[in-house]
């Protein structure tokens, strides 16, 4: 019986806010905080310089990842005229 299990925690996810105040109680000061408006985020996007301009280089990640996601759809794709070797398993975990 060739089964694979997948395994994802659902109960330790941190927003960022909460893992910023986590890493302030590790080093025993406080980070100073930006807050950024929508009219500044694209005016950096608008230099579209990489890797000074932090929208611009999110903007690259992001279209890397779309890139993946078809090269994954077409694997899905070609997994549906091969069926697979080994069945996939998923479990939810549960949170106490």
């Amino acid at each position: 019986m060739n089964k694979v299990v997948h395994f994802r925690p659902a109960c330790n996810l941190l927003s960022t806010n909460e893992m910023a105040c986590l890493w302030e109680s590790k080093i025993g000061r406080t980070l100073p905080r930006v807050t950024l408006t929508k009219e500044d985020l694209l005016a950096m996007a608008a230099e579209d310089i990489i890797p000074a301009s932090i929208v611009a280089t999110i903007d690259e990640c992001f279209d890397d990842y779309v890139r993946a996601l078809d090269l994954e759809e077409e694997a899905t794709e070609n997994k549906k005229s091969n069926p697979p070797m080994v069945e996939i398993l998923a479990v939810h975990p549960m949170c106490a």
